[in-house]
């Protein structure tokens, strides 16, 4: 049984632009996530914490990174 949902991962191309267009939507600030937060090195990110729930945007600084290779499949979107 399910009992609730930490989070959502979203890939995105460009950080910064994807990041001030949640922020304006939601009307709050996002949190920096900087490479030491996620377990494979060469991702950037930006999380919003709302209601104890993470809406992550996630970027890649090299080619190569499965969020690297998700954009080229797929473009962006909801990663995991």
């Amino acid at each position: 049984m399910i009992k609730g949902i930490y989070g959502v991962n979203i890939a995105v191309k460009n950080l910064e632009e994807a990041t001030r267009k949640y922020e304006a939507f939601f009307g709050m600030k996002a949190r920096p996530v900087g490479a030491n937060f996620f377990a494979f090195p060469g991702l950037v990110g930006s999380q919003f914490c709302i209601n104890g729930f993470a809406l992550n945007l996630i970027a890649s600084l090299e080619p190569g990174t499965s969020v690297a290779s998700f954009l080229e499949r797929r473009g962006e979107g909801i990663f995991l």
